[in-house]
């Protein structure tokens, strides 16, 4: 589970990196790629860990759980990204340099939650 889990959260936290830099079609083309990569991997991956780490009479329960941490962060994300696109352009008058920023400031959920499973991994991982 690992040797999926970790390179998806890799390149996810990369697609980010790669479109603050993007200026031309073909490299949003290319994060897009790695995104759906990243993503793609990462989210089946970590529901079948929850089902997993629970019992058969709980996996109703986990899989809920892990589909309210995901639809929270749909919920909160789109409104701090937006303050800080907000922000940077307000003070540097760049609307360009307010996503790249806002972009780059992304990675930062995305390697927390990779720290915190390299921490725990031997315990999810059974």
């Amino acid at each position: 589970m690992d040797k999926t889990i970790i390179p998806a959260i890799i390149a996810y936290a990369v697609s980010f990196i790669v479109i603050s830099f993007s200026r031309t079609l073909p490299m949003f083309i290319l994060s897009g790629v790695i995104l759906a990569f990243g993503y793609g991997i990462c989210l089946p991956s970590i529901q079948t860990l929850c089902m997993r780490l629970v019992s058969k009479e709980r996996r109703g329960v986990a899989g809920n759980t892990s589909y309210i941490g995901v639809d929270a962060g749909y919920l909160i994300t789109p409104i701090l990204a937006g303050f800080v696109v907000t922000t940077v352009q307000k003070y540097s008058g760049s609307t360009v340099l307010g996503y790249a920023v806002m972009y780059r400031l992304m990675v930062v959920p995305i390697l927390i939650a990779l720290i915190i499973f390299l921490w725990k991994r031997k315990e999810l991982i059974q």
